[in-house]
């Protein structure tokens, strides 16, 4: 995965697979009560890209798929920090507010 310097990784067995091990931190994954699973990563700005893998334990017959996996990319700095729709909500806030904004892709 290559993309900007902060990055969310979501992951969610579907019903019957748990995520069994997976390439990131000591390779076994924090117990999830809600099944779902979250990482952030973030980099300098000059980075190789970033190769993970999951592994996932499922029944002999499954119908839906084993695993839905999406990954965000958060754009906190330099020109595709703030899109023309994002500048134009961020002008409806009063003056007196901070506001800190950015774009974020969902893929």
């Amino acid at each position: 995965v290559s993309g900007p310097s902060h990055m969310s990784v979501y992951v969610r067995p579907h019903e019957g697979s748990t995520l069994s091990t997976w390439s990131l931190g000591d390779g076994v994954p924090v117990a999830s009560l809600g099944g779902d699973y979250f990482v952030f990563y973030s980099h300098g700005l000059q980075a190789t890209p970033w190769h993970f893998w999951v592994e996932l334990t499922t029944p002999e017959e499954h119908s839906d798929g084993i695993v839905s996996l999406a990954i965000a990319a958060h754009y906190f700095f330099g020109e595709d920090q703030k899109s023309p729709q994002l500048y134009a909500l961020l002008e409806r806030f009063p003056n007196w507010t901070f506001s800190s904004g950015w774009s974020c892709t969902y893929d």
